[in-house]
């Protein structure tokens, strides 16, 4: 088999082996704009200098987010909500004392929820 076939096959093979997720619209990391975010109701804290979410693929056919928030104070705080299957189940939610559990669910191949 030619050198240039053998890399194309391999490249086929692999990409159709990698997670839908890997090229999910939603994965990677994205920067709050706070001038524009809007919350109802207002905040009774002061404003984050900063907030960064961060969605990975996890487990194959998982989700994990991470948020970086700068506080108004300067001080950074790291929280890692969840890591889910995007298959309809159940998982727990970590770091709130609203939320116990996350479930994502695919829409089409540009959302989810």
């Amino acid at each position: 088999m030619p050198r240039w076939l053998f890399a194309a096959v391999a490249t086929l093979v692999v990409g159709m082996a990698s997670p839908a997720l890997a090229q999910d619209p939603h994965v990677g990391t994205w920067k709050e704009n706070l001038a524009k975010s809007k919350s109802t109701p207002a905040p009774t804290t002061p404003a984050p200098k900063s907030v960064t979410w961060k969605y990975e693929v996890a487990d194959g056919n998982g989700l994990k987010l991470t948020i970086d928030t700068v506080g108004a104070d300067g001080k950074l705080t790291t929280t890692t909500p969840y890591t889910a299957h995007v298959d309809g189940k159940d998982y727990p939610y970590l770091g709130s004392t609203a939320v116990d559990a996350i479930m994502l669910k695919r829409v089409d191949a540009s959302s989810w929820e």
